[in-house]
């Protein structure tokens, strides 16, 4: 498994006094975040390679945006600092 951005999730779990091992069970996952997900993972199988790259991609086509949520989020956040909890 590619691990990708994932091996911060722990980093920013402990950043904001959470437990890594609660957060990676998974147990406290809100039922609206766990359909959204699984409702992403059925659209990407069942759509074309180029319709599922394409969803994936809104970073790409977005970037102020994203820009503007991660200048937002580490404002308003002071747990997420490139050394504790990078996010980008």
């Amino acid at each position: 498994m590619n691990e990708g951005s994932i091996r911060h999730w722990p980093r920013l779990a402990e950043a904001v006094g959470l437990d890594p091992d609660f957060v990676a069970s998974t147990r406290g996952v809100l039922s609206a975040k766990r359909f959204t997900v699984h409702a992403n993972v059925r659209f990407v199988r069942q759509k074309t390679l180029l319709e599922a790259v394409a969803a994936s991609l809104t970073e790409l086509f977005a970037p102020k945006i994203h820009e503007e949520r991660i200048a937002g989020f580490t404002k308003n956040y002071p747990f997420a600092d490139e050394l504790r909890c990078p996010i980008s």
